[in-house]
Formats: C-alpha cells, structure tokens, sequence
C-alpha cells in the first residue's frame, strides 16, 4: 500500500514538472528557433515624440493707464489693424506686479501702449504672454539654437488682460495671421526622418485635430540637429503655449509590413530572404515606402525603380527570415 502511495505520489510530480516544461520551457526554446514570420499588409508610421517650442510673430500691448480692464475681443479672435481690443476703466492699482516686471524686462522694448484700447496690428488677440514674444520670432528662427531655447522658451505663460491694472502692465498681444513655426531637437539616427521641404503632421496634447506643416530646415546644434517645421495652421492652444510635446509624423505608408533587420543588400540590391514553399531560400528585392527603424511598409508584387525598371518583388504571406545570416544571403537565388 505504501508502495503504491509513493508511485503515486512520484507519478503525480513527474506529471506537475511536464506540465511546467510544456507551459513554461517549450515557448522561449521554440522562439529561439523561430527564424521567419509570415509577411502581413499593413501600414507604417515614421513618428517621433518631442518637446518642441512654438515661435510665433507676435507684438505685446501695455495699459496706458491704469484702470479696471474690459475685454471686447475674445482670445482666439481675428481682428483687423486699429481694432479697440480693450476699455480701462476707474482707478487702477499704483504699482505693476512682480510678474508684469519681469515679463517687461524679458520684453525690453519690444512692446507698444495700447492707447485707448487699440491695437495697430492685426491678428489673433491673446492674453498670453511670457516676455519671449520678441526673442523668439520666425525671422530669427535660423539663428535659434538648442542653449537659446533653454533660455528664453522654457519661460512661464502668464494670462493678462482682467482685474485691475497699472499704467505700463501687459494686456495683450496680437499675434501675426501668417506663418509660424514649430522647433525642436533630434539624434542622429532621427534626422533622416526629416528633409527640407517634406511634409509633416503633428499631433499637440487636448487638440483632436491633426496640424500639417513643412519642414524649413535641419541644421546641426552640438550632438543634435535642430528641425524647424512651417505650419499657418491655426488651433486653439497654439497663441497661450510655448514649450509643448508633439508627435510628429514624417512618413506614413500602406504595404507589405517587414521587420528592419530583416531587410539585406546582395549584389548591390536591397531586398529580403524568403522561404518558399519546398524551404528554397530566394532573395526578394524590395522597395522602402516608410521606415520606422522597428518596421517598414514595403510595395507589393511589382514595383519601378528610379530608372524605371520593374522589378518582382514580395508578396503577401511569404514566409522572411528575421536575421538572415551571411549564409543564408549567399545561398539564396535572386527572384526572377
């Protein structure tokens, strides 16, 4: 009896270990050996999330004398050239606040009286300012390096324009109708994403609309390349931000989905190492629509290359090895 309680209780151990090799063993020794994958359709995206400093046109307007301010443009509001943005009214304080200090010091002289209420520019009216309004202009924008932003664009945004004023404090700003500008910084390996003249969508934090822009320049800065995107998009946080985090979309593409490192050269041809269906290794010359680094959308059955030759090319569900070996690439006979 107790023999047959020991057996059954060995019997039981052994099942729990099988158990336990095919759970937990079997999956990570059958993905070592898993070369290849099946090609599926898909889409790509080349994106890159960054902190990024929007650089606007844009002139700040003073209280010419102190007083209860009215607002009678909204912010957000296009208005023409000598539009009456505000009415002061009564006595306003003696002294102008910290904040209003150090943001007109920030300014210098870039800043008008807005006297009688009225402003000489037209544009989008703001109650937004930061004091940067006149060191970060797009005429300036090639001039603009990485250690000038960490200056001047990683300010605090203060709203103006309400309660009670004194004479020479900020009220508003017309920001200019036109372009303006989107900057920030990449690696290396992230700046063949971006070429001059290419478009661009970018995706800003609580907007549900994307923003199209153009790319105007990548320029090296130290280890970095400073990327500068035009854009007359407007949208609403667009005139109260200036340091913001934005995805940034430079390519986006429908095909044949493949791993990168799968992606070989043989012979001077860039292409993939598929298995056919008797395990005939065969190389598959391939053309990049979008390239992420992880992944790229490749075109499908036929393509033309730059000197206008067709080419064979992948299909959908070939089966592509995932690292292909200097062997493998060897072995394998080009597709005719």
């Amino acid at each position: 009896m107790k023999r047959k309680t020991k057996m059954g209780i060995l019997l039981w151990a052994a099942a729990v270990i099988i158990c336990m090799i095919i759970i937990y063993v079997l999956p990570s020794v059958a993905g070592v050996f898993d070369r290849s994958y099946v090609a599926q359709y898909g889409s790509v995206d080349v994106t890159d999330d960054v902190d990024a400093y929007i650089v606007r046109d844009e002139t700040v307007y003073t209280a010419p004398s102190g007083g209860t301010i009215n607002q009678l443009a909204k912010e957000g509001q296009l208005v023409k050239g000598n539009s009456r943005i505000i009415e002061i009214t009564g006595k306003g304080d003696s002294k102008k606040s910290g904040s209003s200090e150090s943001i007109l010091k920030a300014l210098g002289k870039k800043a008008e009286s807005a006297e009688e209420g009225v402003a000489s520019a037209s544009g989008y009216v703001s109650y937004y300012i930061d004091g940067s309004e006149g060191k970060l202009t797009t005429s300036r924008a090639d001039k603009i390096t990485e250690k000038y932003l960490d200056k001047y664009g990683d300010t605090s945004v203060k709203k103006f324009g309400t309660g009670s004023v004194a004479k020479g404090e900020p009220v508003f700003k017309i920001v200019t109708n036109g372009d303006w500008l989107v900057i920030f910084f990449v690696d290396k390996d992230q700046k063949n994403h971006y070429t001059e003249g290419s478009s661009v969508t970018m995706k800003f934090p609580d907007e549900s609309n994307d923003v199209t822009g153009t790319v105007r320049s990548v320029t090296k800065d130290g280890n970095k390349y400073r990327v500068a995107i035009d854009s007359n998009m407007m949208f609403k946080s667009m005139l109260s931000k200036r340091k913001v985090s934005v995805s940034v979309t430079s390519a986006s593409a429908d095909g044949i989905v493949v791993k990168c490192s799968s992606i070989v050269k043989k012979k001077g041809q860039t292409g993939v190492i598929v298995k056919n269906k008797v395990g005939k290794l065969i190389f598959k010359p391939v053309m990049i629509k979008a390239d992420n680094g992880e992944e790229a959308a490749v075109y499908q059955d036929l393509y033309m290359d730059s000197d206008g030759n067709f080419h064979k090319t992948m299909t959908v569900y070939d089966e592509v090895l995932k690292n292909p070996g200097k062997n493998e690439i060897k072995e394998a006979s080009v597709l005719k």
